[in-house]
């Protein structure tokens, strides 16, 4: 392999490492879920939204788990 080659092998591994990086580093940023469920089960209602913006405090939210709890 010449010189050339090897330097634009070199050239190509460090652009594939940067891209990674950042794609990285805007997953890490930007999160995003999507229910893609039929009913959408699993996404916020409007009316849930609407009343979650209201509050004036930060909501928590406990949940009690059991070993023989049924699926739904």
């Amino acid at each position: 392999m010449s010189a050339k080659g090897k330097s634009e092998t070199y050239i190509k591994l460090i652009i594939y490492v940067v891209v990674v990086v950042l794609v990285n580093l805007v997953g890490m940023t930007l999160f995003f879920r999507f229910d893609l469920t039929q009913n959408k089960i699993y996404s916020i209602s409007a009316a849930s939204k609407k009343v979650v913006s209201t509050l004036s405090e930060p909501l928590t939210i406990n949940v009690f788990f059991t070993k023989n709890l049924p699926a739904p």
